[in-house]
């Protein structure tokens, strides 16, 4: 149902790219949606809807689009919740091409691992209000996951209890 409503909504705007919403999908037709999006120049897109899939196909589309200039935050990006081996060779290769350690936070998404962690925690000693370090505890339950959250809002110093200050 998702790759319909998809591909009515590029049906409409041919320019438009929904690449990105692609993350997870991993059927032939998803396949073929994210080959057209790359044949319209949607790079980014489509790297970042490589998140959440280790196969051999992700893997391939993944160096093609690092050889075609694919933005290196992107491709961080279509890393999350990937924590196997090839994934954190992926991500040092990023940052040995020039993207920060913070950004490479954005790929930690959905990752409770002690590098996920180590990564973290030096973004932490740098800058504690990080959007991507905030963005990488999506999806974590652990309860030092909580423990970052809640003293983030204290460096936020949010009042909760009055809706309007969100």
């Amino acid at each position: 149902k998702m790759l319909d409503i998809m591909e009515k909504l590029l049906a409409k705007d041919p320019n438009a790219s929904h690449a990105a919403a692609l993350a997870g999908f991993d059927s032939p037709r998803a396949w073929k949606m994210r080959v057209e999006e790359i044949a319209k120049g949607n790079l980014d897109d489509v790297a970042q809807g490589l998140a959440g899939l280790d196969s051999p196909q992700a893997w391939k589309m993944r160096e093609e689009l690092l050889k075609a200039g694919a933005p290196k935050l992107d491709l961080a990006k279509g890393l999350a919740g990937l924590d196997s081996p090839r994934a954190w060779e992926m991500r040092e290769l990023l940052v040995s091409r020039g993207l920060g350690q913070k950004d490479i936070a954005f790929s930690l998404v959905g990752l409770d691992s002690p590098e996920a962690w180590g990564i973290r925690r030096g973004i932490w000693e740098v800058d504690p209000s990080s959007p991507a370090l905030i963005v990488s505890l999506a999806g974590l339950n652990s309860p030092v996951a909580w423990t970052i959250r809640k003293r983030l809002l204290g460096t936020y110093d949010l009042n909760l209890s009055d809706r309007q200050s969100l």
